[in-house]
């Protein structure tokens, strides 16, 4: 089986799996655009994820020149970065709880912004807190989702 085979197979797969989340979010109800239901973001989320897989698919029968030989991991240095942001997703789920919402945000934040992609000491501050109230203030107060308050009580 060679890659446009996997590729068409695997899109095929989550285009299944798409259409059995967003009939189970029609079970839950999707409720109205001002008062969603909770049936509302999953249907989003399967119908998000039954597009991107279609245009996988769709895109699976293009000929790409070249496409057969590129390397999986082309460049080590990005696939290092990568492994560092996976790292930096898990420790920011796990001490969420223990720092609360926002300084584990703000140094999720920073860690992005000075270690993978390196940009000024001013840059990465600003973004950090900016971004950080930024996301409080979009759930907490837009979608009245509470945070974990963490040891320090914010």
């Amino acid at each position: 089986m060679n890659k446009r085979e996997k590729d068409r197979f695997s899109a095929l797969f989550w285009v299944a799996i798409a259409i059995g989340i967003c009939l189970g979010s029609l079970r839950l109800s999707l409720g109205e655009f001002h008062k969603p239901g909770p049936g509302f973001f999953p249907f989003l989320l399967g119908s998000a994820l039954g597009l991107i897989s279609l245009l996988i698919f769709w895109q699976s029968f293009k000929r790409i020149p070249g496409d057969e030989k590129k390397a999986f991991w082309p460049n080590p240095q990005r696939s290092l970065k990568m492994t560092y942001i996976l790292i930096a997703l898990i420790l920011y789920a796990l001490g969420m709880n223990y720092l609360g919402f926002l300084l584990s945000t703000l140094l999720f934040l920073g860690f992005l912004l000075k270690a993978i992609e390196p940009q000024r000491w001013s840059v990465v501050l600003s973004g950090s807190i900016l971004g950080t109230f930024f996301f409080y203030g979009v759930f907490q107060y837009w979608l009245d989702i509470p945070f974990p308050s963490g040891i320090f009580g914010f």
